[in-house]
């Protein structure tokens, strides 16, 4: 373990990540700044499918074209345009852009006990800044790591693991836009009916979709998920073994 700390610290403070924390630190002003004039917390929501593949060609132009990191850039992209065409018809983008529905979880937050926004202002935009912003961007940052690592071996040849891995996650990503449109119909239809105050039967009066890619998982969506991005760090295991990305 002190060997991977020891080499997460070294690249961190490394030349070759000044531009991706550069970029990150942008996106975290740009949230805090916007959701403090516009009262909107889920500013990093519009950008969670976003950020993560910016990052990676981010280190695909540095690398000048390396096989590899375009494979990564091409997998991610395709993550992330389907992540946010599915987060735009479910209403997650307006315009202005910075308006909007919030989580619903912020709300929870700001009136828990030990918060009180409104008694307690200095801790709200404490927690703002420190989770909602920084924690949150440096996390996304880290999702796309496994480029940082590439970048590193850049010119490396491909090999089939590389070719293998790519497949697989794209194998997660379909799987991940049927489960979501599952849902959405599920949830589109529930609420045609909660709202047309007409009777609801079977997984509707449940409440939650049980059929499908639901009939065998809880949250088939968030497995893929999870799956698509343990796959993308496994882009780094030939290259550097165990480092701090597969982390």
């Amino acid at each position: 373990m002190a060997g991977l700390a020891t080499e997460l610290y070294n690249d961190f403070i490394s030349q070759d990540m000044q531009d991706t924390w550069k970029l990150c630190g942008f996106w975290i002003f740009l949230c805090w700044i916007t959701s403090v004039l516009s009262n909107n917390y889920s500013q990093v929501d519009k950008l969670w499918s976003i950020t993560p593949w910016g990052y990676v060609w981010l280190y695909v132009l540095k690398s000048e074209g390396d096989k590899r990191l375009l494979w990564m850039g091409f997998v991610s992209t395709l993550w992330g345009i389907r992540l946010t065409l599915n987060f735009a018809r479910r209403g997650g983008y307006t315009w202005p852009p910075w308006q909007g529905e919030e989580d619903y979880r912020w709300e929870h937050v700001r009136n828990h006990d030990r918060m009180k926004a409104d008694k307690n202002p200095v801790r709200w935009h404490l927690f703002n800044i420190g989770f909602i912003c920084i924690y949150q961007h440096v996390l996304l940052m880290l999702i796309a790591a496994p480029a940082h690592i590439a970048y590193k071996h850049r010119g490396t040849p491909m090999t089939l693991f590389d070719w293998v891995l790519g497949v697989v996650f794209l194998i997660l990503l379909i799987l991940e836009s049927q489960a979501d449109n599952e849902q959405f119909e599920f949830q589109t239809e529930k609420w045609r009916k909660i709202k047309a105050n007409l009777p609801l039967h079977g997984m509707e009066k449940d409440g939650f979709n049980s059929a499908g890619l639901w009939a065998a998982c809880r949250h088939p969506n968030y497995a893929c998920e999870q799956g698509m991005w343990i796959t993308f760090a496994c882009f780094s295991l030939p290259l550097a073994g165990m480092n701090w990305s597969l982390i």
